[in-house]
């Protein structure tokens, strides 16, 4: 029974964010709109969610020294998720992990038969993402995505997929790595702030 009204409770919250957004002018396909119904932001962070709902970003680390890393507020992540065109069976890189939250949602829009690998050169936030991971695909049944910590972007990631149809990259860089022109396929696009 609790769990069952904790998930109620979850569909509602999500639900008016999601009819506001839309009213507002977020262009919520109906791929991206079951994505985020079927994903609970609460999976990935241990922070309240008050600010998710009132569509400001929610911290799901703290650093030692103060910094807070943080999932991005939803209207963002609709904005992303619509521009990068993400569709069922498409290979995804996501530089920069964002709590895992993005990655969650990109990973059910894909399905079993994409491909997703989250890459970030932090090692507290990648060991959240394999935690957080972990338990969002048990309790989903679903692959979580692959994650490898990466000190620098100068070298292709092992275990990267070729003919990548998305690359998005979540955080500032100066240029792009030049293995990355060899890994996004023929109609692949990159995203990068």
């Amino acid at each position: 029974f609790i769990s069952r009204r904790t998930s109620l409770v979850r569909m509602d919250d999500m639900s008016r964010l999601l009819d506001g957004l839309v009213t507002s002018g977020a262009p919520l396909s109906i791929s991206v709109r079951e994505a985020f119904e079927s994903v609970h932001p609460g999976d990935f962070t241990s922070y309240p969610l008050d600010s998710f709902w009132k569509d400001h970003p929610v911290p799901f680390i703290e650093s030692e020294g103060g910094g807070v890393k943080t999932i991005s507020a939803p209207h963002m992540l609709i904005e992303l998720l619509h521009h990068s065109e993400v569709t069922e069976g498409d290979k995804v890189l996501i530089v920069g992990a964002k709590g895992g939250y993005l990655s969650a949602l990109i990973s059910h829009i894909i399905g079993d038969h994409g491909d997703l690998m989250v890459i970030d050169p932090s090692a507290p936030v990648v060991e959240h993402l394999r935690f957080v991971f972990e338990n969002h695909a048990a309790a989903s049944d679903s692959r979580p995505p692959r994650v490898r910590k990466v000190p620098h972007l100068r070298h292709k990631p092992p275990g990267l997929s070729a003919d990548l149809k998305r690359i998005l990259i979540t955080g500032a860089v100066e240029t792009l790595p030049g293995w990355i022109e060899r890994v996004v396929g023929g109609e692949g696009v990159v995203l990068a702030p």
